[in-house]
């Protein structure tokens, strides 16, 4: 069959013409494209296997150039709808001897060159790290890994010793192993250049349709029954702030009049913003009175948190911030244009609406300059402007990331100046009623007593006990406890004195109550968390770093908590939704460690599992941990959390996704044979040994995934096999901001009448 009648037998006239249109973007030379081009320009494939292969495939004729017609067949393959054809592609991409068959050689080929392409060794495998045995040397050698896998694919053509897999034993393994084979993709589905009736085409309902009215209206109410008490509250905080706003400007409109006829407007909006000021300075010191918020998370068993959301204590935190920033602002002009008048009234005028002892004489008449300099209010304001001058400056973030954490705690402590004077501002009650003091005096003392009561609580330092270095440039440390009592989620502030006297910074505790110490995970990601590896680690003579460090000659460590953390509400759904990026996933390691330390302490209980009760009589009955990391090698921060699991959890009560998300995407051509492979593994039943027994590897569930988390498909399938549990699901996420905007979303998006997930992301 020739090329033109392969192209009128597989291209449809609708892939002929969006495909035509892409060439004639990409193609610089009327011969066609070149290997650079096709490869490289278009599609994003290094240079390597899967370049060389994909171009061989194109080049039809091997004439080292990809004509047009060349490229819309391969295109319609490559990028058809129809899973199949893009199974027998990827046959083809493997099959480099065009032998119809593939040999053992060329699926370790396929293997290793994937391995490579998405940077991750996958040398080590999971149930070395259950068992106990995983070490950093077993990633050196990906050669024996990539044989490993290739012998699966065989082992799983069918039964017998199989040296070659057929074109239909290929994609019968295709079928059986790999999870939605209808969403198998391609590189070319992102490709870096897309004309607009090519992402047409890849998307399943064509041509973006704009939303109805009535959709929009859904959408809506949708938003606001899923954030209903975050929209109270901030509806509840702008009606209280224009109240106090509108009184104060109404009463000085029509109640003072003979100040009114004096200063006009000008004294209104003085006034009216002065006490939406002392509304919203009470607001920004509980926001910040950790103890007292960690003492009302934990009343009743944290049922607070059914009316309101304590995670979004900095986010308030911030927001009033701003709006005194700016009720200030337009405080201090009005009161510009107050002084102003009032320098150029008469003394009668003055002497009629100042509440003085003494009235002014024309020699005593004060000049706009001296309401400035020399008045209680000017003085004051004047304090509180330079005050503004120094702390507002720091809370930038491109000064606090860069750094200058130092800079912003120390700038951010003249708010606790401006706070004092504010109280005193309108003592001399020279144009109105005093009343800044009884707004701000409550909060203001208990802020203070929670710094006083801090202080004292970390005077003296705690011991640390151990120090050890775990990849990648993460440190695990166990500090002695001392009596310290926590809750699984709740995180700590530590200080080094040897780095930084004032310097503190928030990590995760990563034990939990049982244990005899407190342990933290420190991720090398700063200037000061930097320091605090080269103190704990490196030793004078520079040794490796697998290594373990005992105290002898370590610094003390200042502890400053526990504090509660969004996490630590997990028990008030049956199912959880634990996320987290990287180092975030600390708080989780705490809670799934508690949890499985009380499946341990009822199973001792009772003489046998049997016996033991469904779900071991704990208010979570599934939990989810969607994990995602760079690479593999953040399974070692806990090791032995993960054996844990594979021996406790013998209800299938947690379930462990690990994305890799340096790789590329499922489906794409350059790790579909490794998922497979991995799809393969997974199903075979593997032991560890536990004392005399030999226990099942896949009795719990853990999954490797590669890219990031389709949370699209991810949450409606959670909600669909847990609705029998319950009709919520709470999400804990510590990601960062752009991951969490998008989960929330999704989770919003998810959620319906009958199954609801409650959001919330951790933040210090």
């Amino acid at each position: 069959m020739d090329l033109g009648e392969a192209l009128l037998q597989t291209a449809t006239d609708e892939q002929y013409e969006v495909f035509e249109e892409l060439y004639n973007e990409v193609a610089e030379h009327p011969d066609g494209l070149t290997k650079d081009e096709l490869c490289s320009k278009l599609f994003g494939l290094e240079t390597g296997y899967f370049s060389d292969r994909v171009f061989d495939l194109f080049d039809a004729d091997h004439a080292g150039r990809v004509s047009k017609d060349e490229f819309i067949l391969g295109m319609s393959s490559l990028v058809s709808r129809d899973a199949e054809a893009f199974v027998d592609f990827l046959f083809d991409v493997f099959d480099v001897d065009d032998s119809n068959r593939l040999d053992e050689d060329e699926i370790y080929q396929g293997i290793l060159a994937s391995m490579r392409a998405n940077k991750l060794s996958l040398a080590v495998r999971i149930e070395d790290f259950f068992n106990g045995s995983g070490k950093l040397e077993h990633q050196n050698d990906e050669h024996k890994r990539a044989k490993e896998l290739a012998r699966s694919i065989l082992d799983a053509a069918g039964p017998g010793e199989h040296v070659e897999i057929t074109r239909e034993e290929f994609k019968r393994v295709f079928r059986e192993h790999t999870k939605e084979l209808s969403n198998l993709a391609s590189p070319l589905t992102k490709t870096r250049i897309a004309t607009q009736k090519f992402k047409q085409y890849l998307s399943s309902n064509g041509p973006v349709q704009k939303m109805s009215n009535s959709a929009q209206m859904w959408k809506i109410q949708k938003y606001i029954r899923k954030n209903r008490r975050e929209l109270f509250f901030t509806s509840l905080w702008m009606f209280i702030n224009l109240c106090l706003f509108l009184g104060n400007f109404l009463y000085y409109r029509f109640e003072k009049t003979d100040i009114f006829d004096l200063l006009g407007y000008c004294i209104c909006f003085a006034r009216g913003s002065a006490l939406a000021i002392q509304f919203n300075v009470t607001i920004v010191l509980l926001t910040m009175a950790r103890s007292f918020l960690t003492a009302v998370r934990n009343l009743n068993d944290g049922a607070i948190l059914n009316y309101m959301n304590l995670d979004s204590n900095v986010k308030a935190h911030k927001i009033c911030g701003l709006a005194i920033l700016v009720l200030a602002l337009i405080h201090t002009f009005a009161h510009v244009c107050d002084f102003h008048r009032l320098g150029q009234a008469s003394v009668d005028e003055l002497n009629q609406v100042l509440n003085l002892d003494e009235d002014f004489t024309n020699i005593t008449k004060p000049s706009t300059m001296d309401f400035w300099i020399s008045s209680w209010p000017g003085v004051t304001g004047i304090l509180m402007l330079i005050c503004f001058a120094i702390a507002y400056p720091g809370v930038l973030n491109f000064l606090r990331r860069n750094g200058n954490f130092n800079l912003f705690w120390g700038t951010h402590q003249m708010l606790i100046v401006f706070c004092v004077i504010v109280m005193i501002h309108g003592y001399q009650r020279l144009l109105g009623a005093y009343t800044a003091f009884y707004w701000i005096i409550g909060p203001f003392t208990l802020y203070i007593s929670d710094r006083i009561k801090r202080m004292l609580q970390c005077r003296s330092g705690h011991s640390v006990i151990e120090t050890e270095f775990l990849e990648p440039n993460v440190m695990a440390m166990k500090i002695e406890k001392n009596g310290m009592r926590f809750k699984p989620g709740q995180y700590i502030f530590l200080k080094v004195n040897k780095i930084s006297p004032f310097e503190w910074h928030p990590f995760t505790l990563t034990c939990t109550p049982e244990d005899n110490f407190l342990s933290v995970h420190v991720r090398n990601a700063g200037s000061w968390t930097n320091a605090l590896h080269k103190l704990y680690l490196e030793t004078e003579d520079d040794v490796e770093k697998d290594r373990t460090r005992l105290p002898e000659g370590l610094p003390e460590i200042y502890i400053d908590g526990p504090y509660g953390a969004p996490s630590q509400a997990y028990e008030r759904y049956k199912v959880n939704v634990f996320v987290a990026a990287g180092i975030g996933v600390t708080p989780y390691a705490s809670i799934l460690a508690h949890i499985l330390n009380n499946v341990r302490r009822i199973r001792e209980s009772f003489s046998n599992e049997i016996e033991a009760p469904s779900h071991y009589g704990l208010p979570v009955q599934k939990v989810y941990l969607i994990w995602v990391t760079r690479d593999e090698h953040s399974f070692v921060w806990f090791q032995k959390l993960l054996q844990d699991f594979y021996r406790l959890d013998v209800n299938e009560m947690i379930e462990i996704h690990h994305y890799y998300s340096k790789a590329y995407q499922k489906g794409d051509i350059r790790n579909a044979m490794v998922v497979v492979a991995q799809e393969i593994e997974g199903k075979k039943q593997r032991y560890i040994q536990h004392g005399e027994k030999q226990i099942p590897l896949n009795r719990s569930r853990y999954y490797s995934h590669y890219g990031r988390p389709d949370w699209g498909t991810i949450l409606p399938g959670i909600k669909e096999a847990c609705r029998s549990i319950d009709h919520k699901c709470g999400i804990f996420a510590t990601v960062p901001p752009r991951f969490s905007a998008a989960l929330k979303a999704a989770a919003l998006s998810s959620s319906d009448k009958d199954f609801t997930f409650d959001y919330s992301n951790e933040n210090f």
